[in-house]
This record gives C-alpha cells, sequence and structure tokens, in this order.
C-alpha cells in the first residue's frame, strides 16, 4: 500500500492569509480567514466610501466646467426611447398612408376606359396560384 500522506501544518499569519506547509516544501496560500476578510472589510469601506466621494465631486466639477455631459437618469433614458420609439411610429404610418394613396390612385387608373396596361400581364388580383 503506498502512503503519500505527508503531515502539514496550517498557519495563519498577521494579514489571516493561511498557508500550509508540509514537509520539504515552501509555504501555500490556501485561503484567508473569515473573520480577517471582515476586519479587511471594515477597514478599507470607509475609505472606498471617501474615495468614492472625491470621485463624484471631480465629476461634478467637470460637467460644471463643461467638458462632460451629465450622465442620463433612468428616467431621462426612457422618455428619450419613448420619443424615438413615437417618431418611428409616425413615420411607419406616414410610409403607409403614402402607400395606400398610391394603391387608390392605381385602382382608379385601372378602372378608367383605355386601360394602357401591356397585354399578358395579369394583376395580382387575376393571378392564378397553384
Amino acid at each position: 500500500m503506498n502512503n503519500d500522506f505527508s503531515p502539514f501544518v496550517a498557519v495563519i499569519d498577521s494579514m489571516g492569509t493561511i498557508f500550509q506547509y508540509s514537509s520539504g516544501r515552501k509555504g501555500q496560500a490556501v485561503g484567508i480567514d473569515s473573520q480577517r476578510t471582515h476586519e479587511i472589510e471594515q477597514e478599507y469601506s470607509s475609505q472606498i466610501a471617501d474615495m468614492q466621494e472625491v470621485i463624484d465631486k471631480l465629476y461634478q466639477e467637470l460637467v460644471d466646467a463643461g467638458l462632460r455631459i451629465p450622465k442620463k437618469t433612468p428616467e431621462e433614458v426612457a422618455q428619450e426611447q419613448a420619443e424615438q420609439q413615437a417618431e418611428m411610429n409616425r413615420s411607419m404610418l406616414s410610409i403607409l398612408q403614402e402607400m395606400q394613396e398610391e394603391i387608390k390612385l392605381l385602382k382608379t387608373n385601372q378602372n378608367q376606359p383605355g386601360d394602357a396596361r401591356p397585354k399578358g400581364r395579369r394583376q395580382a388580383s387575376e393571378a392564378i396560384f397553384c
């Protein structure tokens, strides 16, 4: 029976990193202590909030100086999209109305005496479908 088991030691350093040492090997980081993780989050969360505040302030100064366009609010984005959709709808309606007028004109011209339609061509309504 092959016994590949070698004893090891786990050590947590002052930063909360867990290292595993085994015979003849250098220490290998294998994790981080959850308590230390919580402490690090607490330690840096106020610094992160302070940095975010500075970033927001600098961004606002750029906006005020006219060097940046302010970000749109979700309401502004929704309003812009609604306006674009309405414009597309108006455009499509206009195209449909023009097409209806053209169809009426074609039908009116077909009913006129002296139909100048080339012989041998069928209208869509006269087409025979197999």
